[in-house]
């Protein structure tokens, strides 16, 4: 081995190394949060014992307990079988979800290209100052200003690098001038989305969405390892939990569980806070269609072994793809509470 490939893998070790420092100082972070607002302590000495022996066989090293103490707290049992977040993302991602194909997921304005009726369709978007009809015909930003003006009602601003609801905007169309905004950055704009009467009932301030988390193990059709329906919890109008949001599960049959969590995983109850509505009363429409399109979605997109896919229900019961996730899909939080998903996978 050459001095600059040397250099190249040291580099990369002493990143990785620091990656899994700073990732293992949040789950600390978060184990004391959740012991303080649950008001006690799951993980003993014995269990911590436990935690890192298996840390150590499993992993190859002891160092990984942090995030299993988390999940054990977060859980109120120790699960043996479970992933830590911290070896998902540092040494698993990388070679399950490559980064050369897991950034697909975060340019919108592709989904129409790669998964068709499924992806939800913009009014326009632009890309480096081009405009484009949402089916992706060019168009001028002559012509674009004048469908937007035409549409005359409230729509959604996004950017196409956006993450997690950061930079989500609701404008009247009327209000804005997209030849000035595309010289900040690349956007794409829709309309409102009218959601079933399901998901109105819980809260309508909000366009509540399904995340649907896939896994394709090469030789094999993709997986639905768990499903979540999330919402926000007051007025805000994103129900992303970084934004204060909360989430129930998704039972086989399309039925919600028991309880509700919020932002940091912890169980709540069964009746949303800011509606009252009871949500074991509400049920998915359509689930099985649900399941089979992100199933089939998963199947265009192979090149990555977890997503998470956010899925919207509209008033006609049909299932629209709003966006989809192969960097960040939420994976610890479902692994605490609904695993351990992947016993089997060979690490």
């Amino acid at each position: 081995m050459d001095f600059i490939s040397k250099l190249k893998k040291n580099s990369t070790l002493v990143e990785e190394k620091m990656r899994l420092y700073t990732s293992r100082g949040l789950a600390k972070k978060k184990i004391e949060k959740t012991k303080r607002l649950k008001g006690k302590e799951v993980v003993d000495k014995s269990i911590l014992k436990e935690i890192k022996l298996y840390s150590k066989v499993r992993f190859g090293s002891t160092s990984y307990w942090p995030w299993l103490v988390l999940y054990t707290e977060i859980r109120g049992e120790y699960c043996p079988g479970w992933i830590p977040n911290d070896y998902y993302r540092i040494i698993l991602r990388k070679k399950y979800n490559p980064i050369t194909a897991r950034y697909f997921a975060e340019y919108k304005s592709l989904d129409h290209k790669i998964f068709k009726d499924f992806s939800f369709k913009y009014l326009i978007y632009c890309i480096s100052q081009k405009f484009y009809k949402g089916d992706g015909t060019p168009i001028s930003d002559i012509n674009a200003q004048l469908i937007l003006n035409d549409f005359d009602d409230e729509v959604i601003l996004k950017p196409e690098l956006g993450w997690k609801g950061v930079g989500i905007e609701f404008l009247h169309s009327s209000c804005i001038d997209i030849k000035q905004l595309s010289k900040k950055y690349d956007f794409l704009i829709q309309p409102k989305f009218d959601q079933c009467s399901e998901f109105n009932k819980i809260n309508s301030n909000s366009l509540n969405t399904l995340r649907v988390f896939t896994y394709l193990e090469p030789g094999n059709e993709p997986e639905v390892k768990y499903a979540v329906l999330r919402f926000s919890l007051g007025t805000s109008r994103v129900d992303n939990t970084s934004s204060g949001g909360g989430f129930i599960r998704v039972l086989e049959d399309g039925k919600l569980a028991e309880s509700y969590y919020n932002s940091l995983c912890i169980r709540k109850d069964n009746v949303h806070p800011f509606t009252k509505v009871n949500l074991n009363e509400l049920s998915v429409p359509n689930y099985n269609t649900v399941i089979t399109k992100c199933e089939m979605a998963h199947k265009l997109f192979p090149y990555v072994r977890f997503i998470g896919w956010d899925v919207a229900i509209g008033k006609d019961e049909i299932p629209k793809l709003i966006e989809w996730n192969a960097d960040d899909p939420a994976f610890w939080e479902g692994e605490a509470l609904f695993g351990p998903l992947f016993d089997d996978l060979m690490t």
